[in-house]
């Protein structure tokens, strides 16, 4: 019993990192579109100040230094989550195939109770 009893953790931590994946995902995406709406304002506010004002006063160079700062915060932020996020998706992949090794194996001598959840676990991880 305690095969399947580490089965069940092993999908439990599978299904763990699957939804940490996901998560990641759309906060990277999230967090990287942000970074590119503010680096079109960005360049809008470029556009709207004059030259000289960009040349000589120190308040606009100052604010070109700080925009320019957090968007590139937030876009190596965001490519770091990007990143972590594909390290976790293999993670999982990884623990997928595993599992789906073993509970295939469990499957053949399991009694018709305990089938349908190896057989529901095997769906979901896509086997």
């Amino acid at each position: 019993m305690s095969y399947a009893a580490s089965d069940d953790i092993k999908f439990r931590k599978w299904k763990d990192v699957a939804t940490r994946h996901k998560k990641l995902k759309k906060l990277g995406i999230a967090a990287f579109l942000i970074a590119g709406l503010g680096w079109l304002v960005f360049i809008y506010k470029m556009m709207q100040t004059s030259e000289s004002a960009l040349r000589y006063s120190t308040e606009a160079q100052e604010s070109v230094g700080t925009w320019t700062m957090w968007l590139l915060a937030m876009l190596i932020g965001s490519v770091a989550l990007i990143v972590i996020s594909s390290s976790a998706k293999k993670r999982g992949e990884e623990l997928a195939a595993t599992l789906k090794a073993d509970l295939r194996d469990r499957l053949n001598e399991a009694d018709e109770g305990h089938r349908t959840v190896i057989e529901s676990q095997l769906r979901e991880l896509g086997a």
